[in-house]
């Protein structure tokens, strides 16, 4: 999983946490709730705001997370 998380991110200059964030971001009825120890952690998370994925990203992650 880590390495499509790296894939899709590459493609947009994101880490693979700001990819899984936004993976979550992109579910109906989901709500995450990323944590931050420090402002620099909170600046990350927030990266995954700045981007959206594809509906093709979307339902390959979907699909790799049934595996």
């Amino acid at each position: 999983m880590s390495r499509y998380l790296r894939l899709i991110g590459d493609r947009y200059g994101k880490t693979p946490g700001q990819v899984a964030l936004r993976w979550l971001l992109e579910q109906e009825n989901v709500v995450p709730i990323p944590g931050a120890k420090n402002a620099e952690q909170a600046i990350h998370n927030a990266g995954a705001l700045s981007f959206r994925l594809t509906s093709e990203e979307v339902t390959y992650l979907n699909e790799a997370t049934k595996a």
